[in-house]
């Protein structure tokens, strides 16, 4: 029987996130630059291979880039905190364009990422990382006011905050420290075995306008699927290259905030 349906037919893949994004044959858009020839590179658009940019810091990362910093980052995880599968870790953050490095590197280590408010009290979000059971937050030198009174109530040590800028309150430890750290060669190989279908790739926190927040719990397939729909809908709108070899790549502006799943993940 043929399906009179107007939607295309879907395959999902039996993978996890990292699998899915990272590890996939049939991509059709480089790394990076380098895989272009030298006089080639010339006529490209430097947005061509930059999927993440960032204009008020002038900064931008390739696919490349955000692969190599996000295994650095998620072996950096295993090494100092002995991150284990299942483990949470809770990103406090305003928009920042280490958002998805940091959560591919928690993904790569086998984590959960745990999306919450930066509006948030410092009561609400000490609720929100105790019902995750949060092993460590990211945040920002300008949320540390709430993120260490919450850590405080929901009994994260303080050696478990990481504070993305570069500069201010040393007390802290530093994303870049992280990033620079010494690691050898073989923690560097994934090893976690993940059941797509089954463990959590995101917990992400409502508002809790009507009483506490509720942590919705979504699975790797979940947001593959997504992807994957959203890619049947938009795959003639917005191309890597604009359609042509040299065309440019199409552009998404990122101004709904990360912390909520859709913002997170429509540009993907």
């Amino acid at each position: 029987m043929v399906s009179s349906s107007p939607y295309p037919p879907i395959d999902i893949p039996g993978v996890d996130l990292w699998q899915f994004l990272f590890e996939r044959q049939d991509r059709e858009w480089p790394d990076d630059h380098s895989e272009f020839q030298p006089c080639y590179v010339l006529f490209l658009s430097t947005y061509l291979t930059a999927i993440y940019i960032s204009p008020d810091e002038g900064r931008e990362y390739t696919f490349c880039d955000i692969r190599a910093d996000a295994i650095r980052f998620g072996a950096s995880l295993v090494s100092s905190w002995n991150w284990q599968k299942g483990d949470a870790l809770s990103l406090f953050l305003f928009n920042s364009i280490d958002t998805p490095m940091l959560m591919w590197g928690c993904h790569w280590a086998g984590g959960v990422v745990v999306l919450s408010s930066p509006a948030s009290t410092a009561r609400e979000y000490a609720f929100q990382l105790a019902n995750s059971q949060a092993k460590a937050i990211i945040t920002s030198e300008s949320l540390l006011h709430i993120v260490v009174n919450a850590a405080w109530i929901a009994r994260i040590p303080k050696d478990r905050i990481v504070v993305v800028d570069e500069f201010g309150d040393s007390h802290f430890n530093r994303l870049s420290d992280i990033q620079h750290q010494h690691i050898p060669e073989a923690a560097l190989k994934r090893k976690v075995k993940l059941n797509p279908a089954a463990d959590h790739a995101f917990i992400c926190y409502t508002s809790g306008t009507t009483g506490l927040s509720k942590g919705v719990g979504l699975t790797h397939t979940n947001i593959i699927v997504n992807i994957l729909q959203n890619r049947a809908c938009d795959a003639e709108h917005l191309t890597w290259n604009g359609g042509t070899a040299d065309g440019g790549a199409d552009r998404i502006m990122a101004f709904l905030p990360f912390y909520h799943i859709y913002g997170t993940f429509k540009p993907t």
